[in-house]
């Protein structure tokens, strides 16, 4: 076989023929530096000799796309290095500089290079390598009794004199196996190139951390599965790879262990997949670590591979609670979040959306919601902190808002992940008035229900606290219990009051309770018209409206609930009896 280049000239085509041998040749290239910093005398191209003899590259052709003349001689001016001559001795380097070498690479030949394991050469019948190597593009190729070595580059490599070094010098030209220097010098000449792999090199596959389900849900299982490659030049035994739920600091420690899986031998340029199960208790954004330990790795900075996803809650972890959405001139609207789940729920990256079209909120705060505590969102932080300076659960103010319509509109809450947690269609009769908030009867009811919802019966409504509608469940119907009954209001410490405990039939309504003589004579109001939720006490202490103390004997309580929807009455009468000790 025989390898041809042709150069035309004036009309005339020269060719010229140089033998190729079947056999791979034993001194290859292995770095070439087309792009230094001075262009005329800072150019290189390095041999590697991978045989097991001594050879002699005396007159041997360095070619590149258009130059083919170039020879190599023994380099002889004043920066000298490595041994004399023109003899590579095996393992050995040859660095080919420009016949101008103005000693650009000295300080690195003296600190990294092994004097007997390199010859300095240059070319004859040229003052530059080739045709002086192009920056963004050539062809590079090495001419020996044994074949050729050859290497082709189609871009320039970054600025700052940077090489591109054969990975594997024994594996061949092909442009896998060439990248760019990795040295923070940008080139590794006359010594090991900083791609070329260890002898014991095991690492985790950078990027590759595969997650099952891709959306991960709290309580559910969860699969992580990493790669570990073997970066090496030999076969590494068998060990371990750990896994670790970490806290956010980086350090992987032993109570933030999850699994430690066995992990098999692996040839060189293979790789093994290790998988991982592990059910998360709640919604958050997870850090995971993974450490490969390999006996004899030689390079512990591929060994850990570092990854955060974010798992969502489970749905309605948090409600939507109250929603001050008609606060009146000068007031900022709020939403009142409740967190109904028995675990701290992180509201980092939460969302709230108000209307068809999504206007999202992000809470960026890290903040700690425990079980059954608040947060508020509010339009304006400082205005609302003035109207309920006791309100201690966080408030945020996001850097967004959109009014929140008094005839009614959609809010939703989504966790981190996009999850919708609770949704709430709004009305504007869930408000009686400027100033009163709407609540949620309880936060297990249906969140869509309009029977679950109604107007606060406290000025300025609930926030961070319970709503005054607050109701674990619906009476079939209204009830009326009174204890003691009887009870003695003589100031004597024992039964000096009773309570009059009322659950009524809806989530809401207009509650009155009085307090009659047996002549039909009203004595005491102890709610007119008061909106209470689905359950109200309240206490007699044996009293007229007047503060009198009324004589012993029985007195008649009355009870109406009004629902403000229809103006539906219920009524309820009952026998209470004041008394005197026995």
């Amino acid at each position: 076989m025989k390898h041809c280049i042709a150069t035309a000239i004036a009309g005339w085509v020269i060719v010229r023929v140089f033998p190729v041998f079947a056999e791979p040749p034993q001194v290859v290239l292995n770095e070439v530096l087309a792009d230094p910093i001075s262009e005329s005398t800072g150019e290189f191209v390095e041999l590697y000799h991978t045989g097991e003899t001594p050879v002699n590259i005396a007159d041997w052709r360095l070619a590149d796309t258009a130059d083919t003349n170039d020879t190599i001689v023994d380099y002889t001016g004043p920066h000298d290095v490595g041994l004399a001559g023109t003899i590579l001795p095996p393992g050995g380097y040859a660095l080919v500089v420009d016949p101008d070498y103005a000693g650009e690479y000295d300080e690195a030949l003296r600190h990294y290079a092994d004097p007997a394991l390199l010859i300095l050469v240059t070319i004859r019948g040229d003052r530059t390598l080739g045709n002086g190597l192009g920056n963004a593009g050539d062809v590079v190729t090495l001419y020996s009794p044994s074949g050729a070595s050859s290497f082709a580059w189609t871009r320039a490599t970054p600025p700052g004199s940077v090489s591109w070094e054969k990975r594997r010098s024994d594996n061949g030209d092909g442009k896998d196996n060439w990248k760019l220097s990795r040295a923070p010098e940008g080139h590794t000449p006359g010594y090991r190139n900083s791609v070329t792999p260890a002898r014991q090199d095991a690492g985790l596959t950078p990027y590759i951390f595969d997650i099952f389900p891709p959306k991960p849900e709290a309580g559910r299982s969860l699969a992580f599965s990493v790669r570990l490659r073997n970066e090496g030049l030999d076969r590494f035994a068998e060990g371990i790879v750990d896994f670790y739920h970490d806290d956010g600091d980086g350090h992987p420690t032993a109570n933030e262990h999850i699994a430690g899986l066995s992990a098999p031998p692996v040839a060189p340029d293979d790789s093994t997949t290790l998988t991982c199960s592990w059910t998360p208790q709640t919604g958050c954004r997870l850090a995971f670590i993974a450490v490969a330990r390999i006996a004899e790795d030689a390079v512990p900075g591929n060994d850990t591979l570092y990854v955060t996803l974010d798992v969502s809650f489970a749905e309605n972890t948090v409600a939507i609670n109250e929603i001050m959405f008609d606060p009146g001139s000068d007031r900022p609207e709020w939403v009142e979040l409740f967190n109904r789940s028995n675990d701290v729920v992180d509201l980092t990256g939460w969302k709230l959306i108000v209307g068809d079209t999504p206007m999202p909120r992000g809470m960026t705060p890290d903040t700690a919601l425990p079980p059954d505590g608040y947060a508020i969102v509010t339009e304006d932080e400082a205005g609302f902190r003035a109207l309920y300076p006791d309100v201690s659960c966080p408030v945020f103010e996001p850097s967004r808002w959109d009014a929140l319509r008094n005839t009614g509109a959609t809010v939703s809450l989504q966790d981190l992940t996009g999850r919708f947690m609770d949704a709430v269609e709004f009305a504007s009769e869930w408000s009686t008035a400027p100033g009163v908030s709407a609540e949620r009867l309880f936060p297990g009811y249906r969140n869509d229900a309009v029977a679950g919802w109604g107007p606060s019966a406290d000025a300025g409504g609930t926030p961070g606290k319970r709503n005054t509608l607050f109701a674990d469940r619906i009476a079939r119907q209204m009830t009326v219990h009174v204890t003691p009954n009887p009870f003695s209001p003589n100031d004597d410490g024992v039964e000096d009051e009773t309570v009059i405990a009322v659950e009524i039939p809806a989530p809401y309504a207009a509650l009155t309770i009085e307090l009659y003589d047996l002549s039909g004579r009203r004595v005491r109001a102890l709610a007119d018209a008061t909106l209470t939720g689905a359950k109200r006490s309240l206490i007699w202490d044996g009293q007229d409206d007047l503060r009198r103390r009324l004589h012993i004997g029985p007195y008649i309580l009355r009870v109406v609930m009004t629902r403000p929807q229809t103006g539906e009455q219920i009524v309820k009468k009952q026998v209470v009896v004041l008394a005197e000790p026995l």
